[in-house]
Formats: structure tokens, sequence, C-alpha cells
């Protein structure tokens, strides 16, 4: 699925080496919008062929057995970040899951509630201020949390 590599939502103030080549960027969007696009990329390649060949029906379970095991592998995969990440980093790390939902659910938009978890984790590792998560609590009754009240406490430990 997708690397997040060592790194990748950390801060963006930190100095990197100039490459041997003696050109340097001034940040790892370039990288990160490179590595999107070549998962998008090579997610088509390998999925548009099952998409042209099966069936609908046998098509549909194999999205949504590839769309389980993701939710899974992403949620564990944030969940190593833990005070690792970075007010920018929060906002990339929420773009880029975001572009790989939706990348994954193309084919059946109903297939993203398998996110739900992860995407509360990355909601609340965004939010800047704790009166922010002590708010979202107040108004739980209007959220439906697939998040247990440890696991917002944990989701909130992976900003560093």
């Amino acid at each position: 699925l997708m690397a997040i590599e060592e790194g990748q939502y950390y801060s963006l103030e930190k100095e990197k080496p100039l490459p041997v080549n003696g050109t340097a960027k001034n940040s790892n969007t370039v990288d990160d919008a490179d590595r999107i696009t070549r998962f998008i990329k090579n997610w088509n390649s390998l999925i548009i062929p099952y998409a042209t060949t099966l069936s609908n029906s046998v098509f549909n379970r194999l999205i949504a057995k590839i769309v389980d095991l993701s939710a899974i592998i992403l949620e564990n995969k944030v969940w190593q970040l833990e005070k690792k990440v970075s007010a920018v980093g929060a906002i990339k790390l929420e773009q880029d899951i975001s572009t790989v939902i939706g990348e994954l659910t193309k084919f059946n938009y109903g297939l993203r509630s398998a996110f739900i978890k992860v995407t509360q984790i990355i909601m609340v590792v965004g939010l800047d201020e704790e009166e922010d998560v002590t708010a979202l609590e107040d108004i739980g009754d209007e959220i439906e949390w697939a998040l247990t009240p440890s696991e917002r406490t944990r989701a909130r430990r992976l900003r560093g």
C-alpha cells in the first residue's frame, strides 16, 4: 500500500543535505506528491485489468477485500507515527490519506466506511488545541465515534 517513510510527516523545517547533483528542494512536498502519483499509477495499472475482465460481482468482492485489508494496514501505519507528526505533517498526512482512500474506493464509494477509524485518527491528530479535542468530546452524541476514548487520547499523542 502506501509506505509511510521516516520523516515524511515530520517538521518540514529540518534541513536536508544537498543531493549529489547539487540541486536542493526546499521541502519534501514534491517527493510526497511523486510518491502519491506513483501509488495512483501503480494501483490503476494493477486494478484496471481486473475491472475490465472480471464480472461486476466478483470485482466488487475483490475490491471490498482489498479495501478491508488496506484499512487495517493504513491504520497500523498511522499508529506507528506516535510523537512524530508535526502540525504541517498532520495536514499533509490528511491530504495523502484522503487521496489514497479516494483512489481505493473510486469503484464503490460505500467502501469508504472501512476507513472510518483511520479518518477519525487523522481528524484528532489535525486538531491544534486541546480545547478542540474537548469540544469534540462534548458533542460526542453528534459524532458516531469509531475510536474509543483511549484511542482518541492515543491519536493526540501522534503529534510530536
